[in-house]
């Protein structure tokens, strides 16, 4: 039975349903497991982070002590009774007693607000440190604890005190210097650590400062630009613009956020980023990620021994369902062999044990009638489909015919139109025409949508040109005869759904001025000669809908070099593949960048544009413009 086709199918679901997914189970819970047991040593990497506030704190306080009993006993907030000759030698008692101190730097501020170097042990007398990152925290917080370098390029943490005289006048400030491993072999003195746990210094743009891979100081473990690093050594925070970068990965761990995995010489390191109050300084506890994790043999073992069990068990489903479904199967095979002769009458007849089987023959004995029934629709359908072919030709010729077969010359304007059909025939139109023949006579511009498809909207659109043209014709007006024109059309389409967006224009060819009526349509654009761009719009209603009493037009003055475009709402709605729209800000933006030559290129670039934007989507309305270059006849 196991040889049959069912039993080796059923065989490949049950590798693929029930094997596969255990697997990814199995790997979901190790995962879990894991990152659960990452987590839990997070806390504690925190907890150790956490409760080294205190020994810094000690330290940061016994500096600030010291800084505090310098300044009251060399009167360094009271100028008149500083000894500068005692200064150097008391500073170097002070170094011999506190052997962790690397350097004392006292700085006087000038006139100019300048921090110059007055006194100190190895830095330049009246060296200019304004700039420095530990005298401008300082003048933030009164105090500071910061990581920098000193004038060798040395690591070093700066405790500096601003000193201040009775008045709050700022003085100057006074700076004890030390390698920032001495902070850290005090928090390494008092806490006991699980193994492969380590603490360093980093500052607050991921430089290293202080640890036991000494390989690694000055180098980062974060990005940073050369503009960075040359605001850092203006700040005294490196001595070179050269800085070794070692690539590391963020975790995503919450609640953590400052949590990263670095790759070291024996593998991977997980660091927790714990920052020091009033400092560029931050604890960073590290340990090895091999430590973190759960022994994986004991996962392998158990994941081989569960879906070896599964896979017995699967087995013996198999060989009963395949013994089971067989009978009803093979009955199903029986009457699709039939049907692949061309006998549509024979049927399937359900079966005990047929179940989903049933289901199926059921749904292939209705498929078999509707297919009967297809077959004879087939049959009568291409006479409809010839018929709607002509109806489309027809239609296209319909509306070939409203558009203008020649546009007409005029001085004072080159025009240029375009109408790119969608797939079915709508009722889109565009108009240029003289009000009579003399050639310095009013100049009418109108572009149409009208709603609907196919033959009707065609006629409707025909008929809508010629009363325009006809009242434009009579009156020179523009808003009496989209007036007139609507209010005669609407007798026409009381009974039916159809309107019409118009927008419809005149210009006098002597003042260039231009009269303009838009109902329901989009607004035009007029690009100036300076590259503004103005909106030519109103809010009305189409025509079709209601009569129209009292219309006013609107007016716009046009000066040589301005461009006129007028269109179809098929071009700002065209869509891309994503279902995003052209929209009107991208029509200004091109219209803005848009080079001037001639009315037919700029409308072609225009279409490209669209068609560009469109991509692979189909176009789903027609595309109707009409482009004017305004200058005055040479």
């Amino acid at each position: 039975m196991f040889n049959h086709s069912l039993a080796r199918r059923l065989f490949l679901i049950n590798l693929l349903f029930l094997v596969i997914p255990t697997f990814i189970v199995l790997g979901f819970f190790f995962n879990k497991s894991r990152i659960e047991h990452k987590l839990d040593n997070l806390y504690h990497m925190r907890d150790l982070a956490y409760s080294r506030d205190i020994y810094i704190e000690e330290h940061l306080t016994f500096c600030k002590n010291i800084l505090s009993i310098l300044t009251s006993s060399l009167h360094l907030d009271t100028p008149d009774k500083i000894d500068h000759e005692a200064l150097p030698l008391s500073f170097k008692q002070i170094l011999g007693t506190v052997p962790s101190f690397d350097n004392i730097i006292y700085t006087q501020k000038n006139d100019k607000g300048q921090f110059l170097v007055s006194t100190s042990t190895n830095y330049a007398i009246d060296q200019d440190l304004t700039k420095y990152h530990f005298i401008t925290s300082a003048l933030k917080e009164g105090s500071s604890m910061t990581l920098g370098v000193g004038p060798q390029g040395n690591p070093s943490l700066f405790i500096t005190k601003l000193i201040k005289a009775s008045d709050d006048t700022v003085l100057g400030t006074l700076t004890i210097t030390q390698d920032p491993n001495n902070l850290l072999s005090k928090i390494l003195d008092t806490t006991y650590f699980i193994l492969g746990t380590s603490f360093s210094l980093f500052n607050d743009v991921g430089i290293y400062f202080a640890g036991d891979d000494s390989s690694l100081i000055m180098s980062t473990f974060k990005p940073i630009t050369p503009e960075q690093l040359a605001k850092l050594k203006i700040e005294g925070v490196v001595a070179s613009t050269s800085i070794t970068y070692h690539p590391s990965n963020q975790v995503n761990i919450p609640p953590f956020k400052d949590v990263f995995e670095i790759e070291t010489p024996s593998g991977k390191d997980l660091i927790l980023k714990w920052p020091i109050p009033n400092s560029n300084a931050h604890l960073v506890v590290s340990i090895e990620e091999n430590i973190l994790l759960t022994p994986f043999y004991e996962h392998i073992i158990k994941s081989v021994f569960i879906i070896l069990l599964i896979t017995i068990i699967a087995s013996l489903l198999i060989w009963f369902l395949a013994k089971v479904l067989a009978e009803p199967l093979g009955q199903f095979l029986n009457v699709m062999q039939e049907v692949s002769k061309g006998n549509l009458d024979v049927r399937f007849i359900n079966n005990e044990v047929g179940y989903e089987i049933n289901a199926l023959g059921e749904t292939t004995n209705r498929m078999l009638s509707n297919l009967k029934v297809l077959l004879e629709t087939i049959r009568t359908e291409p006479l409809k489909q010839k018929v709607a072919g002509e109806e489309l030709k027809i239609g296209h010729q319909i509306q070939q015919r409203i558009l203008p077969q020649h546009l007409p010359i005029i001085p004072q304007f080159a025009i240029a139109a375009i109408e790119s059909p969608a797939l079915e025939v709508g009722g889109d139109f565009y108009d240029v025409f003289l009000q009579n023949d003399n050639p310095n006579s009013p100049v009418f511009v109108t572009v149409a949508d009208g709603a609907g498809k196919g033959i009707p909207a065609c006629l409707y659109a025909l008929y809508l040109r010629t009363l325009l043209r006809s009242y434009a014709t009579l009156s020179g007006d523009v808003a009496l005869a989209v007036q007139e024109a609507n209010n005669l059309f609407c007798q026409d389409t009381i009974d039916s759904s159809m309107f019409v967006t118009l927008f419809m224009g005149v210009f006098d060819p002597d003042t260039l001025q231009f009269s303009y009526y838009a109902a329901g349509h989009p607004p035009a654009f007029v690009r100036h000669a300076d590259g503004s761009i103005e909106k030519l719009g109103m809010i009305s209603t189409p025509l079709g809908i209601e009569s129209f009493a009292g219309l006013k037009p609107q007016i716009a003055p046009l000066v040589e070099g301005d461009i006129l475009l007028l269109y179809t709402d098929g071009v700002t709605e065209e869509m891309n593949p994503s279902g995003a729209l052209y929209g009107e800000e991208r029509l200004i933006n091109f219209l803005q960048k848009m080079t001037p030559s001639t009315p037919q290129s700029s409308l072609d670039a225009l279409i490209t544009d669209v068609e560009s934007f469109r991509s692979t989507a189909q176009q789903h309305d027609d595309i109707t413009a009409l482009l004017i270059y305004i200058h005055r006849p040479s």
